[in-house]
């Protein structure tokens, strides 16, 4: 069985850069890695995975995890995947079949919506993962260490895709004070 990694942590927290470094260390060819993000995140590029500081990878967007095993070649040996939680359940099923055909996964995703309610798959995904990075990042308001996402607009849905206009890092003595 190949491994399985899940990157979590809030907003801002570095989960697009540590998907990065997990990537440039498996020490792959580009046609072994298949880079895959939800084709409901564009705050950037459509086509690329970008973190907050601006590092971007070509992916492929898609909007059901079903289309990842019809993306995969004969060479693929890891299977990346930025944002996660906008995913159904279906996710962990997929990722437990590409474990089983040994192709290592590492995603990353906020484990936590910014009602700091579960997001999406998140939960199911981290009990069957073979290794687990919990990241932080620092609170906006007292820069202390920061776990949770703090939308700043009033919207409702648990779902708004957004950046540094729409969402901060927060303890959570800060994140519940405010």
């Amino acid at each position: 069985m190949a491994p399985f990694t899940l990157i979590h942590g809030c907003m801002f927290a570095g989960k697009t850069k540590a998907l990065f470094r997990h990537v440039q260390q498996g020490n792959l060819f580009p046609h072994e890695i298949l880079l895959v993000k939800h084709a409901i995140d564009t705050r950037y590029q459509q086509d690329y995975i970008v973190s907050h500081d601006g590092e971007r990878r070509e992916c492929a967007p898609i909007r059901l995890p079903m289309e990842i095993p019809y993306l995969l070649n004969e060479h693929t040996k890891l299977v990346a995947i930025d944002e996660v939680q906008f995913f159904d359940n279906s996710i962990v099923s997929i990722i437990s079949q590409l474990m089983i055909q040994q192709v290592e996964v590492v995603a990353a995703g906020l484990l936590k919506d910014s009602f700091h309610q579960d997001f999406g798959p998140m939960p199911d995904l981290l009990k069957i993962a073979t290794q687990s990075e919990e990241l932080f990042s620092i609170c906006k308001v007292c820069k202390s260490t920061a776990t949770h996402t703090y939308r700043i607009n009033s919207t409702q849905d648990q779902v708004f895709i957004g950046g540094a206009n729409m969402y901060e890092p927060r303890c959570k003595k800060c994140y519940n004070t405010i």
